[in-house]
């Protein structure tokens, strides 16, 4: 991790030992009888709150920042023990960073693209499955499948984490500075793609010329031609770092799914009283089911990009669709062979349940 990153954590979450060792030795003035009895319970019960770190790489406006901010918000409204604290923007590392510091503790919730964590949690290619949904809301109920969720749950344990939830962000979109209307036009096209080898390979066996650049160093890599194209969602490739200014066409593509696991560290977690632990996961489930329809944020995205931005889109057909299947199906071959049998039958299972 970048040294003044770590720094920062680190600093971060010692202030917050501090503070709670703070809070738990201080006592109440009972002599001046300046406080009613009312308002006493209320400071009492804020001082012994646990407050932990929250962190993310996307701005606070995205849909992921806005999730954040509804689990953020659902605990102020209905808990007065847990409090969490939330870094956008990569304040305290890139996605990859912070899979880091999640596991040793410095950071205690954070989320990202699956892809992003493979490295980590080598499971997660679970969701790289090339072509594997047929819509948002498909994707949408797979991600909140109780047996698909416990099965995560167990696998996260062993590397020292919780599930918190899984959301479902959207397809990928393919951004890029030439058009790409079919299948045919991949092929020799400079794309950048996050570190992650199932995303190399899927690509690359279309044809597409892979390149891994850090999703904060984006802008710059293709505005200065280091790349030529990117894939993302389109409301995050809206919200994000201006990213629609330095490409010109959209192609709805469905090549893969952002779903954004939200980590806990399990030794925090584990600390947490039994009423805290289910507030936690009670707000990650509210906002879980209470997120607004993104599908329809992508579309009224799209036509901010092609009324404000001049963008042109095009979408796969059904024959670009399975021609792509056929191309990718040793990435999807690798991918099985690779994740828990287990887990991989839970989502075949919530894939077929929600068709």
């Amino acid at each position: 991790m970048n040294y003044l990153k770590k720094s920062m954590v680190l600093v971060i979450s010692a202030a917050m030992v501090f503070s709670l060792a703070s809070c738990g030795n201080s006592t109440s003035d009972t002599t001046t009888g300046s406080k009613s009895a009312s308002e006493e319970s209320k400071t009492n019960a804020s001082s012994k709150a646990t407050t932990f770190i929250a962190a993310h790489a996307s701005t606070e406006e995205s849909t992921l920042g806005q999730f954040f901010l509804s689990i953020q918000d659902y605990l102020e409204k209905n808990t007065d023990d847990l409090k969490m604290e939330v870094y956008p923007a990569g304040q305290l590392g890139s996605d990859t960073e912070l899979a880091e510091s999640i596991v040793d503790n410095s950071v205690q919730m954070i989320a990202g693209s699956t892809g992003s964590y493979v490295n980590v949690v080598g499971d997660f290619c679970l969701f790289d499955l090339p072509f594997a949904y047929d819509s948002y809301w498909q994707m949408r109920k797979v991600c909140a499948d109780e047996e698909l969720e416990a099965a995560m749950d167990k696998v996260l344990e062993e590397k020292n984490l919780k599930l918190g939830c899984l959301r479902a962000e959207g397809f990928r979109t393919l951004f890029t500075k030439k058009p790409v209307t079919c299948y045919e036009d991949i092929k020799g096209l400079q794309l950048r793609v996050m570190d992650n080898k199932y995303h190399i390979s899927l690509w690359n066996s279309l044809g597409a010329n892979t390149t891994t650049v850090a999703f904060t160093e984006l802008y710059t890599a293709l505005q200065q031609g280091v790349v030529e194209a990117q894939e993302n969602t389109v409301t995050s490739t809206l919200a994000n770092y201006n990213l629609q200014e330095v490409t010109n066409y959209a192609t709805l593509s469905k090549h893969e799914p952002t779903v954004h696991p939200f980590l806990i560290n399990l030794e925090f977690y584990n600390g947490l009283t039994e009423q805290q632990q289910e507030e936690l996961i009670a707000a990650c489930k509210y906002a879980q089911e209470n997120e607004a329809d993104r599908e329809k944020d992508d579309q009224k995205s799209l036509e901010t990009l092609k009324s404000d931005y001049g963008y042109e889109v095009y979408e796969f057909t059904e024959d670009d669709l399975g021609k792509c299947r056929e191309a990718t199906k040793a990435t999807w071959d690798d991918i099985q062979n690779t994740v828990n049998p287990t887990l991989y039958k839970a989502l075949e299972a919530a894939i077929e349940k929600n068709k």
